[in-house]
């Protein structure tokens, strides 16, 4: 019966076209039918917290880009410049390869150097809080969550203004390969965009091997062209490190926002104590976090938790319910901004864990500082839309008003 009830569960979920708004009810339902389910063949899904970690620092479980490929495309997934493109990033490598390209990379996101990125994100914070102000009424999605990630990482990278927008269309049509179910026409639309995407990437290197300029990009140029980074991971690892950093900022800050206007008394918190905006980060990523799932496959026999996987069957670890598990939060169902329970798995665990968290970071507390600024009232003109999207919970449009509360009016 658990089998038959959570591949229902599952397919409603993961499958289908339109994937509930509100996943976290259809969660518990799984939770309550157990840690590990079976929903389909050599599928399992675990909503635990504890388990869900077991999985991602597990290293007999990790990736396997022919069977993601042909999940989503197929035998013949090779042929779909989408799925090729996916198979050669970072987040898809096993070791050694995954160890060579983390290692060249980490140093450029660690904390230090990323703090050092502050006083310009402060700058286009400012920016994009000034323009709300002056209009007064505007969709918050479109207008501030969507443009803060986009130029920062651009900033990162080295990407010429011009481009900037074109290519954040474009990464948003590649992006349903991350969800476990596409269309023929989502394929279609994400083959398109990666091969415009692999175009513009190669011919921006080319411009920084004959005109360095400031950013990561010729970084990566210099270490590719010392051998340090074959020529043939080169877009890939581009194109992977703008993509994460721009839609998982994009999602939380939308999300956060949504979330902070739902519990005005948590609004009100962070309003009278801005040190608080770290910490509200950290729970608005626990409370609606941005990836939803994560899988692995089995490399080899192994037991996780009442379950055993066999080589080549895929454990989903469901993020988003692992974060509302009462093992794990207390009162997970409550938005606390100043929650001092144990950090939430909203960046991956283990080997994988996102080289732009402290990034991601950085720019959630800067813009939750200044959208809590004392002095400014912000409400909702009307509900949210979310993205049609199972993996990346996402707030699509978010029309607020935004006005200075007038002297003497409590908020």
């Amino acid at each position: 019966m658990s089998e038959t009830a959570g591949a229902a569960i599952f397919d409603e979920l993961f499958r289908s076209e339109h994937p509930p708004q509100d996943p976290y009810p259809r969660y518990e339902q799984l939770r309550e039918l157990g840690p590990v389910l079976p929903v389909g063949p050599g599928l399992w899904l675990t909503t635990s917290f504890s388990l869900c970690s077991v999985a991602l620092r597990d290293s007999r479980l990790g990736n396997d880009a022919d069977a993601a490929g042909t999940a989503r495309g197929g035998p013949g997934w090779r042929d779909h410049p989408a799925l090729t493109t996916l198979a050669g990033m970072l987040l898809m490598a096993n070791p050694p390869r995954h160890t060579r390209l983390r290692q060249l990379l980490t140093s450029h996101f660690s904390a230090h150097p990323v703090s050092s990125l502050r006083p310009a994100i402060e700058r286009h914070v400012d920016v994009l809080m000034a323009e709300l102000m002056d209009v007064g009424e505007a969709d918050f999605v479109a207008t501030f969550a969507d443009d803060l990630p986009r130029q920062v990482i651009a900033d990162v990278i080295g990407i010429p203004e011009a481009d900037r927008r074109q290519f954040r269309d474009r990464t948003l049509a590649f992006n349903a390969v991350f969800e476990r179910s596409m269309t023929p026409r989502q394929l279609a639309e994400a083959d398109a965009a990666a091969v415009e995407i692999d175009a513009y990437v190669r011919e921006l290197i080319h411009d920084v091997s004959r005109t360095p300029r400031p950013g990561l990009l010729s970084v990566l140029v210099t270490a590719s062209d010392a051998g340090a980074l074959p020529p043939s991971e080169l877009a890939p690892v581009v194109f992977q490190l703008y993509n994460a950093s721009y839609q998982t900022v994009l999602s939380m800050l939308g999300n956060g926002l949504w979330t902070l206007l739902g519990h005005p008394a948590e609004f009100g918190r962070l309003r009278r104590d801005p040190s608080l905006a770290a910490s509200a980060v950290a729970e608005i990523l626990r409370f609606e976090s941005p990836v939803q799932t994560t899988g692995r496959h089995a490399a080899a026999r192994c037991a996780i938790g009442p379950v055993t996987l066999e080589p080549g069957e895929l454990l989903v670890t469901v993020l988003g319910a692992a974060h509302r598990d009462p093992d794990r939060f207390a009162h997970p169902d409550r938005f606390d901004i100043t929650r001092r329970s144990p950090s939430s798995i909203a960046f991956g665990y283990g080997i994988h864990y996102c080289l732009g968290a402290a990034l991601a970071n950085l720019q959630g507390e800067v813009a939750f500082r200044a959208v809590a600024r004392p002095g400014i009232e912000i409400e909702p003109v009307a509900p949210p839309r979310y993205r049609e999207s199972a993996n990346m919970r996402t707030v699509d449009s978010l029309p607020i008003r935004i006005q200075v509360v007038p002297p003497g009016r409590r908020l």
